[in-house]
């Protein structure tokens, strides 16, 4: 099947519902015919023969084979987060990296495609660890990307994003204040800089209220 393609399928009952059926609506013993339609998959041929090899083949694995078995567990991660699995999506996150942090690199075309590749890998561990309220880790992510690119706005808004959530109003709202410079019409930065003066609002009242309950 391909994308977006349906397909009808005939179930024996042994593979069905069996003697038991699904009263009132299947009748036991019956055949059941399925209507599915292919909303999506992953291609994991990359990634599953890279598990099946043997410690040497995968030390000696071309750069772009191993590209391939980065992009097939990236491509597994997305699919994942876009459902709502987001530990599971870190663990293909997690392997992509590790794989281009320990691949040997021939020339500079290679390292270049690997930077870009961790670019991305890192912003979307730090998109994932925020999605499971690990702010600590979603800084951490996003501070690797900006090591690769300084002005990477979306890493400073994530960062941003962290710290108001561990009340840390300044370094919050200096970041966000770094992305929107780079991205002046981003309305998601825009909103996080409105949602950010309203919690520190509120912070600092319920901190004024203690001090005087104190």
């Amino acid at each position: 099947m391909r994308k977006d393609e349906e397909a009808q399928f005939i179930l024996l009952p042994d593979v069905a519902f069996g003697k038991m059926g699904c009263p009132p609506r299947i009748a036991p013993n019956a055949r059941v015919m399925f209507k599915v339609r292919l909303i999506d998959f992953v291609d994991c041929t990359a990634s599953n023969e890279y598990e099946n090899s043997t410690a040497e083949e995968q030390r000696n694995m071309s750069f772009d084979k191993r590209e391939e078995v980065v992009k097939s567990h990236r491509e597994a991660g997305r699919v994942m987060f876009e459902t709502g699995r987001y530990t599971q999506a870190r663990k293909r996150y997690r392997k992509a990296i590790r794989l281009l942090e320990e691949c040997r690199l021939q020339d500079e075309i290679e390292e270049k495609r690997q930077q870009e590749l961790l670019l991305k890998l890192y912003l979307n561990m730090s998109v994932t660890s925020i999605k499971i309220g690990s702010f600590p880790q979603g800084i951490t992510f996003a501070r690797q990307a900006l090591e690769l690119e300084q002005d990477n706005a979306k890493a400073l808004y994530q960062i941003g994003k962290c710290k108001m959530n561990l009340a840390d109003f300044d370094e919050a709202r200096h970041n966000l204040v770094r992305a929107q410079k780079l991205e002046p019409n981003n309305d998601k930065i825009k909103n996080l800089l409105v949602d950010l003066d309203r919690r520190e609002k509120a912070y600092r009242l319920d901190e004024k209220n203690m001090y005087q309950r104190m």
